[in-house]
């Protein structure tokens, strides 16, 4: 019980901070805005995907200054082409999909190896109510960051796109190019595997 109460906390934390579980309000209205060249609702855009478009790229160049560049240059590229964009589906998966396959086609040139940078997640725990709770949030949240990052990489790409950044099923398994039934299966390997490191905060 103690567990998921904060295991559900932890969750709730990381949607604060990462506004991609919140996502602006996705339909043919805002798309119609930025192909009209409304840079107001380009930069909310912009800002609201940012840190989770960031996240992602990391999976695949592991360097946070190579990702943010690749970030950046999607969101060139589709302003520079606005008037023709037409994106398939949510605009959410849509950038996934840009995302990865930008990072890939990065990972194809050759270069220097790259330095890997630490991607932590922090929680927000202002309010807490003793310096015991504090740590015991604390200390689940490294103890759950650890296991996602254990994950076989599909299976923490599916995780992580799903619980972390808001995604569907559906949307999961069109970025990652794998079937819905994969993205289930996946999920239920990730979940067994955090249920295996979160046991010994249900005594």
């Amino acid at each position: 019980m103690i567990a998921y109460f904060f295991y559900s906390f932890y969750f709730v934390n990381i949607a604060k901070i990462n506004p991609m579980i919140s996502p602006p309000n996705e339909n043919k209205e805002l798309i119609c805005e930025i192909q009209n060249g409304n840079a107001d609702v380009f930069e909310v855009l912009f800002r609201t995907y940012y840190s989770s478009l960031c996240d992602f790229a990391w999976q695949y160049v592991r360097s946070m200054s190579e990702s943010e560049e690749i970030v950046e240059t999607v969101f060139v590229n589709l302003w520079k082409n606005r008037k023709n964009w037409k994106p398939k589906g949510s605009i959410k998966s849509y950038l996934f999909c840009a995302i990865k396959n930008r990072s890939i086609n990065f990972l194809k040139q050759p270069r220097i190896a790259l330095k890997s940078d630490v991607d932590v997640y922090e929680m927000d725990i202002k309010g807490s109510s003793s310096v015991e709770t504090v740590f015991q949030q604390k200390e689940l949240g490294i103890a759950i960051q650890n296991g996602i990052n254990k994950l076989p990489e599909k299976c923490r790409q599916v995780f992580q796109l799903v619980k972390l950044h808001g995604l569907s099923y559906k949307e999961t398994a069109e970025i990652l190019d794998i079937s819905v039934k994969t993205v289930e299966v996946q999920m239920g390997r990730a979940f067994n595997k955090l249920r295996t490191i979160l046991a010994q905060y249900n005594k």
